[in-house]
């Protein structure tokens, strides 16, 4: 009887904060004045490629890159479904998966730090944090690998227990997470190393979950990876342009646009043109991807071999960002950047500090989270400092250790938390 009663409590927690992130969605929405196309750009990108694959071209070259698949296939399917009403029903299958996310998000802390407190505490903020907030109903990759990935890591935890099929709702979801924006393939490597971390499995067992795990992964790129090699000579994970990011992050227009922004402000327009034409190479976006990409890369390496300072100081400014709440006050206006920074640093620094006490006190537990830093670390440096890729990647997992690190603070200055979670414990 107790645990039914456990069990219908956990139902009915799960649809209360699965109702509140839907409602909080819609309200802003329906406030906010905004399109679904309005605060990104990019949106029209994937409108475009959208009406490409309805019309029977399966190509989603966009110059820079092969675009990664998922948000374009999605919202042609939503054409197809819904005709006219597609815009509302793409918005409300993203409002749909945000919300499942907050109820995994919810789970995930409540399984790491044993507090259904902690895990209220992380759902709320989540639910109304304006970083995740402002973009939900957009038409862009953020969303939709936002709460895929989060989906994702509850399940990865868990097959660390034993647990095959949770294994494959990981690997499931993590799939869907990358083929919706494909730096989360970045994460890859860490899997694997959780596994072999894991005191728990075997040798054995490590390598064959580890094995599974990549191979169910891998027939996930099948369709669009075969597509783009028969098509370009390349196969694609999910998206290809590695190199164009990279040199993007490296490069006299980025460091530009980063310590100059008010007398320049190249942006990354000039990937995205096909008609580049680069002063010492000459053309290059005009090339087949795998000559471009060679391109590319030489040219990146080339401009930090001869401007070495240049380089050194970029990518100070790229771990200062990665550590630093809010966006770029260099870049946005001084009341983007207030709002932005001010709802970021609470944050950030109870994250820090919740991320360090857990650390210390179980590492192994919260070596994923580590790892996960650390990937979007060198995304950072080796790429570009862009914003919008932390706050979807590692936003949500702040909010979580920032419920942590508070509720031990509240706990130190009011005692009777303490001594109800010890009767809790005892009962």
């Amino acid at each position: 009887m107790i645990q039914i009663r456990l069990l219908q409590n956990e139902k009915a927690v799960a649809w209360s904060i699965f109702a509140l992130f839907m409602v909080m969605r819609l309200v802003f929405k329906a406030v906010s004045g905004y399109s679904c196309f309005e605060l990104f750009e990019d949106s029209y990108r994937y409108d475009i490629l959208s009406d490409r694959i309805l019309a029977g071209n399966y190509d989603l070259d966009f110059t820079a890159y092969l675009i990664a698949p998922l948000l374009p296939y999605f919202l042609a399917l939503m054409k197809v479904l819904f005709g006219e009403y597609w815009q509302f029903w793409a918005m409300l299958v993203q409002f749909t998966a945000v919300s499942a996310s907050g109820v995994y998000l919810f789970k995930l802390t409540k399984n790491l730090f044993q507090s259904p407190r902690i895990a209220g505490l992380a759902a709320l903020a989540y639910c109304f944090f304006p970083m995740t907030l402002w973009l939900n109903f957009t038409f862009s990759q953020e969303t939709l690998f936002q709460s895929f990935f989060i989906i994702s890591i509850y399940f990865l935890l868990q097959s660390l227990e034993h647990k095959r099929r949770t294994l494959v709702l990981s690997a499931v979801f993590f799939s869907l997470a990358f083929l919706a924006k494909s730096h989360g393939l970045l994460y890859a490597p860490c899997i694997v190393i959780v596994y072999l971390a894991n005191k728990k499995f075997s040798l054995l067992q490590k390598v064959a979950y580890a094995a599974s795990y990549g191979f169910i992964c891998l027939l996930f790129t099948l369709p669009n990876g075969y597509y783009n090699w028969q098509r370009h000579g390349v196969y694609t994970f999910s998206s290809y342009g590695t190199a164009t990011l990279f040199y993007y992050g490296n490069c006299f227009y980025t460091y530009q646009t980063t310590f100059f922004p008010k007398r320049h402000d190249y942006r990354n327009a000039f990937i995205f043109d096909p008609d580049f034409v680069h002063p010492g190479y000459g053309q290059v976006n005009g090339l087949p991807h795998r000559q471009k990409a060679a391109l590319y890369t030489r040219m990146a390496t080339d401009w930090i071999r001869r401007q070495p300072m240049q380089f050194l100081e970029l990518k100070w400014f790229s771990v200062q960002r990665f550590f630093a709440p809010g966006v770029s006050l260099r870049h946005y206006p001084f009341s983007q950047w207030l709002v932005t920074f001010a709802c970021s640093l609470p944050v950030y620094g109870l994250a820090y500090l919740g991320i360090w006490q857990a650390l210390r006190r179980q590492f192994a537990r919260h070596l994923w989270m580590l790892l996960l830093m650390l990937t979007m670390l060198l995304f950072f440096v080796i790429f570009a400092p862009l914003a919008r890729f932390r706050t979807v990647t590692l936003e949500p997992f702040y909010l979580m250790y920032a419920a942590y690190a508070l509720y031990v603070i509240l706990q130190k200055r009011m005692p009777f938390l303490a001594n109800r979670n010890r009767k809790r414990a005892e009962n």
